[in-house]
Formats: C-alpha cells, sequence, structure tokens
C-alpha cells in the first residue's frame, strides 16, 4: 500500500498521521507513508523534530520539493508542477493507493490527488484527533446550537451553501465528534478511534522516550530519576487573556508546591511551539530552582517519563500525556467568563485532567495518589475509544 500526503501545513497533521501508519504496518509490513512537502519551512521543523522524523522514517520517507523562483511566482508553480507529475503517476499505477488530506478538498492541487486517488484507491480526509468535540460544541455554540463566535457563525453558515468535500470518507476519532463536524457541513464520516492511543504508537514511544530524553537533559542514569512535567500553553491570546508576569508569578507557585510534594523532582519545561520569547529562561530564573530543563520533547514522551503533568492554562496536549498513563493538571485557573462555559474550572475536566486555581488546591491534589490514579484510569472510557482501520482495507 502506498499512502500519500502532500505539504502538511502543520507539524500536528503528523501525530494524527503517523500512528495510523505504524499501526497499519503492524500487518501490512509492505506499506510505504510518502510526505511531500512544498514548504520549505515545514520540512525543517520536521526535521528539527527527531521523534517524528525518526518515526517517518520507520514506515517512510519526506521529500522537499525545490524549485526555482519566489513564493507565489510562476516560475516557481511552473517547477513544482513538473516534479508533482511524477507523484501524479505514482499514484494512478499504485495497485492499492490512499491519498491523505487535511480537513477537505477544496483547492486544485488537492482535488488533482484526490480524483486520481479515488480511481484505484482512495481519498480521505481528517481532523485533528487529540480533541474531544462535544467540549469544542460547548465552547463555540451554546446549549440551544447558537453560535459564540463569528468563526462557529460563518462555518454554520457555510454548511447551506456549500457542501465540504471529504473526499471518499472523513475520519473522525469518536462518535461524539459526529454533531460537530456535522453542523460544521462535514459528511461521509468514518471513526477510527484515537490515534494517539492506538497500541503501536504506544509501543513505539515507551521503546524510545528516554533515548530522545537523554539527548536533551545533560545526565545519567535518567530512568531512577524524578521528573515532573510543566506544559507552558497559550497563557495569551483571547481565551488565555494573560500576561508573561502572570505566567511567571504561576509557574514559581508549581515549584513551590514540587518543592513541598516532591523529593528533588527534575522539572522538564516544554513550551507551546508558538511561544517565542525568553519568558520561560525568566521564569527559571525567578522560580530559585536548579533542576528545571526546558525540553523539546514530545507530549507522549513528557508523559512516559514523568511522574504527573502540569499545565499552565488549557491545552488539548494533556491527551498525550493522559494517553501515555499520566495524571494532569490544569493549573492557574481561568479567564471568568469562561466559567460561564465550563464550570468545572477547565475546557478538559471533563475527560481526564484535574483542576487545581491556586497553591493549596495544587498541593492537595499532588498528594492525592488515588485521585491521580483515577483520572488516568477513567480517561479512556470518558473518551469512548475504539480503534478501527477498516476504511483501509
Amino acid at each position: 500500500m502506498y499512502v500519500l500526503a502532500i505539504d502538511p501545513q502543520r507539524l500536528g497533521h503528523l501525530d494524527v498521521l503517523l500512528p495510523i501508519i505504524l499501526q497499519l504496518k503492524k500487518d501490512n509490513p509492505n506499506i510505504f507513508f510518502e510526505v511531500v512537502y512544498l514548504d520549505a519551512r515545514q520540512f525543517e521543523i520536521l526535521n528539527k523534530n527527531r521523534f517524528l522524523s525518526e518515526m517517518l522514517e520507520s514506515v517512510g520517507k519526506a521529500v522537499l520539493l525545490k524549485s526555482l523562483g519566489k513564493k507565489g511566482s510562476i516560475l516557481k508553480k511552473i517547477t513544482l508542477t513538473l516534479q508533482l507529475i511524477r507523484y501524479m503517476l505514482k499514484v494512478v499505477t499504485t495497485k492499492r493507493v490512499v491519498y491523505l488530506q487535511w480537513k477537505s478538498i477544496d483547492f486544485l492541487l488537492a482535488k488533482i490527488f484526490g480524483g486520481l486517488a479515488s480511481i484505484r484507491g482512495k481519498t480521505l480526509t481528517y481532523q485533528p484527533m487529540n480533541n474531544h468535540y462535544i467540549e469544542e460544541m460547548r465552547r463555540y455554540f451554546d446549549e440551544c446550537g447558537h453560535p459564540r463566535t463569528e468563526r462557529a457563525k460563518f462555518l454554520l453558515a457555510r454548511q447551506f451553501k456549500q457542501k465540504v468535500n471529504t473526499g471518499d470518507s472523513a475520519l473522525v476519532n469518536s462518535i461524539d465528534s459526529l454533531n460537530y463536524f456535522a453542523i460544521m457541513g462535514y459528511s461521509r464520516f468514518k471513526i477510527i478511534g484515537y490515534t494517539h492511543l492506538y497500541p503501536e504508537y504506544i509501543k513505539y514511544s515507551k521503546a524510545n522516550c528516554y533515548t530522545h530524553l537523554a539527548a536533551e537533559i545533560p545526565l545519567k542514569n535518567l530512568e531512577t530519576r524524578s521528573f515532573v512535567g510543566i506544559f507552558v500553553n497559550k497563557f495569551w491570546g483571547k481565551w488565555g487573556g494573560q500576561n508573561d508576569a502572570w505566567f511567571i508569578n504561576k509557574f514559581c507557585e508549581i515549584i513551590d508546591c514540587l518543592r513541598e510534594t516532591e523529593s528533588e523532582p527534575i522539572v522538564l519545561v516544554r513550551g507551546h511551539p508558538t511561544l517565542k520569547t525568553d519568558v520561560i529562561e525568566r521564569a527559571i530564573k525567578e522560580s530559585g530552582y536548579g533542576n528545571i530543563f526546558i525540553t523539546y520533547l514530545h507530549p507522549t514522551l513528557v508523559g512516559m517519563v514523568s511522574g504527573a503533568v502540569i499545565g499552565i492554562t488549557e491545552s488539548t496536549a494533556y491527551h498525550y500525556v493522559v494517553g501515555a498513563g499520566t495524571p494532569y493538571i490544569d493549573y492557574g485557573g481561568m479567564r471568568p467568563e469562561n466559567y460561564e462555559i465550563f464550570p468545572e474550572g477547565s475546557l478538559n475536566a471533563s475527560y481526564g485532567t484535574i483542576v487545581a486555581e491556586n497553591k493549596k488546591e495544587l498541593i492537595e491534589k499532588l498528594l492525592d495518589k488515588e485521585l491521580l490514579s483515577a483520572s488516568v484510569a477513567n480517561y479512556i472510557p470518558l473518551l469512548k475509544h475504539k480503534m478501527n482501520l477498516s476504511v483501509f482495507e
């Protein structure tokens, strides 16, 4: 089987696709996954991510098509088109082919490859798989189904103007996702489960987690040490609404709590990919604690090596942590208006995250081993996860 994806615009797309390919390869050793990049920046981002790039090399390869001319120029378009012809021929001459496209087939290149792939194989569209869309419904629509945001209004109106082309099937993670995507105009659903919970992905991650950790942390005997993770999520912007000073204060509060509840833990701090300032370095300095390392490890790997992970403001990255068997605590609270939508105290509290709004609560919950264990045990049943890859047959 030949599986093709062209120019994924975010590294997170491979978080969705690679677990699928790993799982398929278990029973289909001849599967080959090729990711063709037109954007040199995204190709570079992939190569800097050792975990995902090595995983991709184990099941296929990534290729960057180089071209003449500036971005958007006719010369660039012509040279890229000439190179893409090779892949068009490969699609139509391969016995079993699957073309994977993000969300919808709505631009010319996707329509061409989608049409060709469907002749002898399938064109499948995919969505973010680390979301639980009942909570997305609450975030963007009120209890009567009325949109809360301008974007939700636009997407809701779109379904009455045009049908979203999802190819032969739209891959989604759970039955709980169907209502959300149907409202957005999507159709032809195939429920495949949450890909970060696929057995082959978990197996691969466990086998490689300490190798990747050792490449970043200059300490010996890593497997015998005690780690705690801190995720610096998007504390700024419309949803977070906080500033650097607020973050530094919350970070120092977490360190104080860890000093009280743990025995000299090694703290792994992972910043959101879009965080470009030196705010993490300033927070570490302000905390006065020396056993802190900034990490670029995948959230799954941070989860596997840590006893617990604490997130400053909400993030769907918690899925990778709890999916790896580690409890996750949302810390710091939300903006007042967000409690009207999520009175539980977090966007993700209904699906396994533990909420702590202040130092007292954080200490209590870090010490409550029964609570920490239960949050992990209840996670998969709450998701209604069931792996099903029959759509690839």
